[in-house]
């Protein structure tokens, strides 16, 4: 992907290869595993169907009612009639894709997500709007109006779309293809961060609303106002702002830990050699109560003194419990064996 992430840095449009397989037998994988709305639809036009149409009918489970389960038989049956399907958010329930996806918010410090779509002969998928866009193809022959021009994608082929409208266009066969859509962090969300932050005597004044008519403002509201926007401009800190994002999308960043299981059963000994997963979205801070490892949702705090375990453990390329700095040799396992079931590190083959 390393093509693709060019084009997206520098904002140019292109095309790359990429290593992502996805063909019918795996959409048969995920339909037998089962499909439930709302990230799974299927749409004739630019309408939804119902799920009357393609999900199987509700039933319970235990105390739980389930509803929007796609019946296999009845979602091919909308895409022999030329339905579209819409899988929302594919990285979440399709391992490549999510390894894939975490490719791109690795290096390019973004949020990303996923979504794949299988049109048949006929029928037809929405237009993507311009933003930071990948284009995949999967399996068939797609076809895309990329702004003026017209590209085709055969499986393992993409094009990066930076800033341009998309529409695929309706597949001569039954075509699948993938839309990765990056979202920046915009300065609007630092600005809107350091706002959250900011609690000021002043910003608690009543503001008084004019129902009827324009409101204007007074002198004396004017002035007020002023202060505190030159008092919110004195108080704000981007760094301190840009800072708690990052940390906030490390934790949000869903795990991917293929070999976990195995992980987990193995009898880790002092001599059993680690690495820290590549795939793994981390994160060092350091605030009054410690210095924190941040990673898929989860958290490790140690003493402020302690911080070179903990970049020992994120920088080192391999490591055996046994070579951890400054931890006490009973401690040394315990560590290692919480940070490889946490899915921080794997074993080293």
């Amino acid at each position: 992907m390393n093509d693709a992430i060019a084009h997206l840095r520098s904002g140019s449009p292109g095309a790359f290869d990429f290593d992502l397989r996805f063909d019918l037998e795996d959409l048969d994988r995920l339909l037998a595993a089962g499909l439930h709305g709302p990230t799974f639809r299927l749409l004739r036009g630019d309408q939804a169907l119902p799920p009357a149409d393609w999900a199987k009918a509700p039933h319970t489970w235990g105390n739980t009612t389930i509803a929007d389960a796609a019946d296999p038989a009845l979602v091919v049956a909308c895409l022999r009639s030329s339905a579209t399907l819409a899988l929302d958010s594919v990285h979440r329930q399709f391992g490549p894709a999510a390894a894939l996806n975490r490719e791109l918010e690795l290096a390019l410090s973004a949020r990303s997500k996923v979504d794949l779509f299988v049109v048949p002969a006929g029928g037809s998928a929405p237009p993507v709007p311009p933003g930071d866009t990948l284009l995949l193809g999967l399996s068939g022959t797609t076809r895309f109006q990329v702004g003026e021009a017209i590209v085709d994608l055969a499986p393992g082929q993409g094009y990066a779309a930076p800033g341009v409208e998309v529409t695929p266009l309706s597949p001569e066969g039954l075509g699948a293809f993938a839309v990765v859509s990056v979202t920046r962090i915009s300065w609007r969300e630092v600005l809107l961060d350091a706002l959250e932050q900011f609690d000021d005597p002043l910003g608690h004044h009543e503001a008084r609303l004019s129902v009827h008519e324009p409101k204007e403002l007074t002198q004396a509201e004017r002035e007020h106002w002023e202060g505190l926007v030159e008092r919110f401009v004195d108080a704000a800190d981007a760094e301190d702002a840009l800072n708690r994002i990052a940390t906030r999308l490390v934790k949000t960043r869903l795990p991917y830990l293929p070999g976990s299981l195995r992980a987990g059963q193995f009898d880790l000994q002092p001599n059993t050699w680690v690495a820290r997963r590549p795939d793994v979205a981390w994160r060092i801070h350091e605030d009054e109560a410690g210095v924190h490892l941040v990673f898929n949702g989860s958290q490790v705090t140690v003493i402020h003194k302690a911080r070179h375990v903990l970049e020992f453990v994120v920088e080192s390329p391999a490591f055996c419990p046994a070579q951890l700095p400054s931890v006490p040799e009973e401690q040394r396992v315990p560590f290692v064996r919480g940070l490889l079931t946490a899915g921080l590190l794997a074993l080293r083959e």
